[in-house]
């Protein structure tokens, strides 16, 4: 490898390596609160009951770039024991909702109204007025699950460019005496997510906009309940053709032939003699509309005096393309082969 592609790849990881942190913890720092504010809620249920008063009540709001949010501010106090208590707190993971249901909240505790106070009876100052869960736990899970694909798909692109796969970068498997070339575009577990995410970003605007923040408890578990079903049914659609076969291009040296796979376009397996194929390409191209440059490789055969096209792969990173190209044409014996080993090594 150039030194200025190795320049452009070093840059490349520690680009991808401060975004990752970043957006790592973010992410991560967001579902630990969450999962500790769930839990919190949860034991709530047990808590000892003890009589208070409502003390203040109204609306807090706030605004910012991405809008304006409301929150309940309920002040109450109860005694215990001849000690009094003050807390704040309506649930322990409402931090913000929408306008009608800030308003419902507070016209629920009217100051001076008495209510009903939970707290934790091994330390009373972890007090709040409605215990148990809700539909809020299940619409933050909606909410945090695009930005965990997206941080698992950070953390996968990070690991392969620091740990890339030898040459031809793809999974290669022998078989019954052929060469499988695995060349799915995209594997079952990724599709899963891919799914899972753009099905949760499109819900929490529906349940949103459709029900209020928080959702009934029964509408966000249905709708948690689809994205598994929905990431499940993308799973099996992506993995059933995989493990059949139809993404390999398989090579088989005995019969001297070669079989293309049904991807990119073609909806059948095509099969071809290896007398046949002229040659194994890597070619730029930059798609209409997309600054960025996609590489791609291509095979070349003769079919009945004709010159036909196979696209194999389509990626952004040229490397990636050029490994399997060279990989290719050492396996087939074409001409043009030069030395993988610099090519493997990052």
């Amino acid at each position: 490898m150039s030194s200025t592609s190795r320049l452009g790849t070093a840059a490349g990881v520690g680009f991808l390596g401060c975004f990752g942190l970043f957006w790592s913890a973010m992410t991560l720092g967001f579902d630990v609160m969450m999962v500790y504010m769930t839990w919190q809620q949860a034991r709530s249920s047990r808590f000892a009951v003890a009589t208070g008063r409502v003390l203040e009540s109204s609306v807090e709001t706030s605004s910012d770039s991405d809008g304006t949010s409301y929150r309940p501010k309920v002040k109450y106090a109860f005694s215990l024991k001849g000690r009094e208590f003050q807390g704040e707190k309506v649930r322990f993971d409402m931090s913000s909702s929408s306008r009608k249901s800030a308003d419902e909240t507070v016209k629920s505790y009217p100051a001076g109204a008495s209510v009903k106070v939970y707290y934790d009876p091994a330390d009373p100052g972890v007090n709040l007025l409605q215990p148990g869960l809700d539909g809020t736990p299940l619409f933050v899970l909606l909410f945090m699950t695009p930005f965990n694909v997206v941080m698992f798909g950070i953390w996968y692109v990070a690991f392969r460019m620091l740990r890339p796969l030898p040459p031809p970068g793809v999974e290669v498997i022998e078989k019954d005496g052929r060469t499988h070339v695995r060349l799915a575009p995209v594997g079952p577990l990724a599709a899963a997510l891919i799914a899972a995410g753009a099905y949760s970003f499109g819900m929490i605007f529906v349940l949103a906009f459709g029900f209020g923040i928080p959702p009934p408890v029964t509408v966000a578990g249905t709708a948690v309940f689809f994205m598994f079903i929905a990431a499940g049914g993308v799973y099996v659609y992506v993995k059933a053709p995989i493990t059949a076969g139809e993404r390999d291009l398989v090579i088989d040296d005995a019969a001297q032939a070669l079989v293309l796979p049904r991807i990119h376009g073609r909806t059948e397996r095509t099969g071809l003699s290896l007398s046949d194929v002229t040659s194994v390409e890597t070619l730029a191209n930059i798609p209409t509309g997309d600054d960025s440059t996609k590489y791609e490789t291509q095979l070349t055969w003769k079919h009945n005096g004709a010159t036909m096209h196979a696209k194999l792969l389509d990626t952004s990173n040229k490397h990636e393309a050029e490994v399997l190209t060279e990989w290719l044409q050492q396996r087939l014996k074409l001409s043009g082969v030069k030395d993988l080993e610099s090519k493997s090594a990052l």
